[in-house]
């Protein structure tokens, strides 16, 4: 579903956790967190707080 990036919450570089909030996306006027499906590090990000974003953006 397409939606608006209200949050981004990590940058290049960064370490997360499994289950940990990578963004967040406002679709439908709800909050839709997107998180980290394990454990790793950021390699690459091109996401900012702002852009609206379509599901064959994010998954080519």
């Amino acid at each position: 579903m397409p939606g608006t990036v209200t949050a981004v919450d990590v940058a290049v570089g960064d370490a997360v956790a499994a289950g940990q909030r990578l963004l967040v996306l406002e679709a439908m006027k709800m909050q839709h967190p997107v998180v980290a499906g394990t454990a790793g590090v950021v390699r690459s990000w091109t996401s900012s707080r702002g852009p609206r974003w379509t599901p064959a953006r994010c998954w080519p």
